[in-house]
């Protein structure tokens, strides 16, 4: 797609006068002026998103890759909406660039969460069950994901007759892992990740 076309297809959708048409109308003109600015592809792939314009999202999420060197969060931004555009589907390109954010920083929650569903959807619901546990156990008691996580999870476990721990289990889990890290850290201060740790332990209780 070039700039013309992004720029033409963003008028015609403002004349919808949507705040976010409008906005990405803006950001269209803005690359026309500036097309090597990987912070202006994002805010266009971010804008497309959400009006649901998915090929224009990948394209733009290409180009930022393409000029920002393919950071964690760029990767994976990209690999998600192959998984959009496949209709949920993990395609072997999106597993690609999940495996390459996930080995840049091992804890990005958007591909783990999809490394999990690509292990559902190959047959092993168990493990899949298992990464996503782990995955809402990382995550802030307050993340905005964690409700669509849980109840991935839960659907899965359902269907493949997997029990899901009871809410009392789940608090005497995250107890006895507040303690053992909380054990742990009183010989080993320095380390900031534990603490990490131990702090969402201890809010989620």
């Amino acid at each position: 797609m070039t700039l013309r076309e992004i720029f033409l297809a963003f008028a015609r959708a403002s004349r919808g006068a949507t705040p976010e048409a409008a906005a990405a109308t803006q950001i269209a003109e803005r690359l026309r002026a500036t097309p090597d600015n990987p912070e202006l592809w994002a805010l266009y792939a971010q804008a497309a998103s959400r009006m649901e314009r998915w090929a224009d999202a990948e394209t733009a999420w290409r180009k930022v890759v393409a000029l920002s060197q393919a950071t964690p969060g760029t990767l994976s931004a990209l690999a998600e909406i192959l998984v959009i555009r496949a209709n949920g589907e993990v395609t072997p390109e999106a597993h690609g660039l999940f495996d390459l954010t996930l080995q840049a920083d091992p804890r990005d929650e958007r591909a783990r969460y999809y490394m999990a569903l690509l292990r559902a959807q190959q047959g092993d619901p168990k493990g899949a069950v298992t990464q996503w546990r782990a995955l809402l156990e990382d995550m802030p008691p307050n993340a905005p994901g964690r409700a669509d996580v849980t109840r991935r999870m839960e659907q899965t476990a359902k269907a493949a007759n997997i029990p899901i721990p009871s809410a009392a289990d789940q608090k005497a889990a995250l107890e006895s892992m507040a303690a053992s890290l909380a054990q742990r850290l009183t010989q080993t201060p320095d380390d900031v990740e534990g603490w990490v740790r131990l702090a969402r332990a201890r809010a989620a209780l």
